[in-house]
């Protein structure tokens, strides 16, 4: 007995445990922080010792790259290119949701000289073979120059290259992060051209736009608007004080503002403030010209940075008058905590003339031991002095402090981003695009999925036929949505999504991948519905080839074996310890994840089509060669993203699958004939654990199977009795 009381114990541990690791997991697993991880010295080695390089740019992220003059060698070094690390200048996250570091040596004309990977987190390339892959293709950059336009081909195309285009073959399953290491080359070399070579090597010709548009970066896109424009939506905010506000705000100090100041008319407009926050591309590449967006684009990865500018129409600050303001007048709160401010020397005009002109412009920068969450509320304040005295002598101050407006998160940044984004220009758009025929492929599948699920009885009323049905949604699946399509789900998409959120990303890497985008969104959409069974039992690739393995099998006459409830039941356990391994990992040794999540068998099966290293092949066919013995194993016992998915399973709400009394109490035929065990003696569905064969709706349906159904037959059944004369 005590025994059975520890036994359900640990049940209820691993359970709970399971269904809340995901979210604790967030809060313990480490913020990571990104940036070039090259010394001088570093670069030097890497480039085995061919130049001399000089210490980085003050202005941009990049080391000069110096050659000796053989003719006289006492000479000055002649400069001869630019080195520079992506990660530093255009950071772009691959499928692992962190950016992809790559070294890159342009010359002075603008040509690759060198492109070496320096790191990468690509779960698809952690082995030697893999990484092989991706410097191979980063090599074909070397040669090009920025005036090429680059187009990424198939994997299994050939590349080929003339004075004007270079078209580059891409990597096998790795098109998010091909496309992350294209942008990322082209966009940081473009911006290095603008800061340190002839302009004209950054700047396209006006009849080149697919060429402006390849160097761009993400976050330069933006829709060019006028100051009104800004202002109107939300983008830039504007504060007016008037002689009335003076007057109401100094009435009750020692130093009110006069009647006989004639000047300071009530509805008259005296101070006048703008304010913005300059990361966002749709306002910083409006306000800014080019040197100061890049400058601001380089902080941005780790300080936010504000524009705020005064309009004093009626000269009313002076130091040598009543009013007065100190050097830095402005105070930001966030939280009840302030934000500690560090001023810019800013030259130069705005690239839009404010309305009224400014007569003061500031650019702050939040330090980084305060940030500021731009997505929050924040309390910006503007000090504002009076002086007064004895005898005219103006020797003490009054402060007063104005809160300036400010709509720059919520709703109102959300609705601006969405309609003046350029849709059409950003990476995972054109990717959609290209992809439009497998995007209506794929929903035209769910949609047949979907309508099955809820026509549910109708489907599986003949068994026959939803044998067929079944049989072709899985060849759908496997053939179509994991080898073709390359759909396959897995933990990875899990442990990349924790990795960028705690890094302060988000998940719109996810977004470059619309097939997977798609299942992701739909899976979420039907744990509410059917719960986990809609993805394990109908949508996993592999999934459908154990399926489909053991249909081969068993007409080969191969015997499956079943266990016993409360093995099987323990042996469930094990997929919700290896997802907890996974997570804790993430947080105890990262180094061990990437080595943890190859428990699936996904890469080497579905996007590899099994071409990759030995143990990794003998390890799928072991987790298939299972499945022929016991029905679905890998995807009852191990798999961690069934215990993912089974984990918050708690969301469905709705049982769907059709029962009667007598289920469990007398007749237990659906227990006995489920294949996943997912049936309790009670007549009871565990969802967690069902993965929607609907063999048991198709039983609920029988009259020669269902057991009530049987007796209600039988009951109603006529009985002929022939009489036979007496004798």
């Amino acid at each position: 007995m005590q025994h059975l009381n520890l036994q359900h114990f640990l049940s209820k541990l691993i359970s709970s445990l399971s269904k809340r690791i995901f979210i604790f997991s967030v809060f313990l697993i480490p913020v990571l922080t990104w940036g070039g991880v090259l010394a001088p010295r570093d670069v030097a080695e890497l480039l085995d010792g061919k130049y001399i390089v000089g210490e980085i740019q003050a202005d941009i992220p990049a080391y000069p790259l110096f050659i000796q003059n053989k003719v006289t060698p006492s000479a000055k070094p002649d400069l001869v290119g630019y080195a520079f690390e992506t990660i530093d200048l255009e950071p772009v996250r691959g499928y692992s949701g962190k950016p992809i570091d790559v070294l890159v040596v342009i010359d002075t004309a603008g040509i690759y000289r060198d492109v070496r990977l320096i790191e990468h987190k690509e779960p698809f390339f952690l082995t030697q073979t893999g990484t092989a892959k991706l410097i191979d293709f980063a090599s074909q950059y070397i040669d090009l120059s920025l005036h090429h336009l680059v187009e990424l081909l198939a994997w299994n195309e050939s590349g080929n290259r003339d004075t004007q285009t270079a078209q580059l073959s891409g990597v096998h399953h790795g098109t998010v992060t091909a496309r992350a290491i294209n942008r990322s080359i082209l966009s940081a070399a473009s911006q290095v051209a603008l800061a340190k070579l002839d302009p004209s090597l950054a700047n396209p010709s006006e009849n080149s736009k697919p060429l402006a548009s390849q160097r761009q970066s993400n976050s330069d896109n933006y829709t060019p608007l006028t100051f009104d424009e800004l202002v109107s939506n939300g983008l830039v905010t504007q504060t007016v004080v008037t002689g009335g506000n003076l007057k109401d705000m100094f009435a009750k100090s020692q130093a009110p503002v006069e009647s006989t100041e004639s000047t300071l008319a009530n509805s008259e407009e005296v101070l006048v403030f703008h304010t913005a926050l300059l990361g966002n591309p749709m306002v910083g590449r409006n306000l800014l010209d080019d040197d100061g967006w890049r400058y601001i684009k380089n902080k941005r990865r780790t300080q936010q940075a504000l524009l705020l500018t005064l309009s004093d129409p009626k000269h009313l600050i002076n130091e040598h008058g009543k009013w007065k303001i100190e050097q830095m007048p402005f105070k930001l709160t966030q939280d009840n905590k302030e934000i500690q401010l560090l001023p810019i020397d800013f030259q130069k005009r705005l690239r839009v003339q404010t309305k009224p002109p400014s007569s003061a412009i500031y650019v702050l920068l939040i330090e980084k031991a305060t940030p500021l969450d731009p997505a929050k509320a924040f309390d910006l304040k503007f000090s504002l002095q009076r002086r007064y005295g004895i005898n005219f002598v103006l020797n003490k101050t009054e402060k007063r402090d104005v809160l300036l407006n400010h709509r720059f998160y919520g709703l109102n940044a959300w609705w601006a981003d969405l309609r003046f984004t350029n849709w059409l220009e950003l990476d995972w758009v054109k990717l959609w695009i290209t992809r439009q025929v497998e995007i209506a492929f794929l929903i035209f599948g769910l949609m047949v999925l979907s309508v099955g699920l809820v026509a549910q009885k109708r489907v599986s009323k003949n068994r026959l036929q939803f044998k067929i049905f079944r049989t072709i949604y899985l060849i759908f699946t496997l053939g179509f949505i994991g080898w073709f399509a390359q759909g396959q789900l897995t933990i990875l998409n899990i442990t990349s999504a924790i990795s960028s959120l705690r890094a302060g990303g988000d998940l719109s890497f996810l977004i470059s991948d619309p097939i997977s985008f798609i299942l992701w969104i739909y899976v979420f959409l039907s744990l509410f519905i059917w719960g986990r069974g809609t993805f394990c039992g109908w949508l996993c690739p592999f999934g459908a080839l154990q399926e489909l393995t053991s249909m081969v099998s068993q007409k080969l006459g191969l015997r499956q074996r079943r266990w016993r409830q409360s093995l099987d039941l323990n042996l469930k356990k094990i997929k919700y310890v290896i997802f907890v391994l996974i997570l804790l990992s993430m947080w105890i040794a990262p180094s061990e994840t990437d080595m943890l999540v190859k428990v699936e068998p996904f890469e080497t099966a579905i996007s590899f089509y099994f071409i990759n290293e030995w143990p990794y092949v003998i390890w799928a066919l072991i987790c298939i060669g299972f499945g022929t013995v016991i029905y679905r194993g890998y995807c009852r016992y191990i798999c961690p993203l069934g215990a993912a998915l089974a984990a918050v399973n708690f969301l469905q709400r709705w049982s769907w699958i059709p029962r009667r009394q007598e289920c469990g109490t007398p007749c237990q035929t659906c227990r006995y004939r489920c294949e996943y065990q997912a049936i309790k003696p009670t007549g009871k569905i565990d969802y967690a654990e069902c993965f929607q064969c609907l063999d048991c709706v198709t039983i609920y349906q029988d009259e020669n199977v269902c057991l009530p159904m049987v007796q209600t037959a039988n009951a109603h059944r006529n009985i002929s009795i022939k009489l036979e004369p007496m004798l």
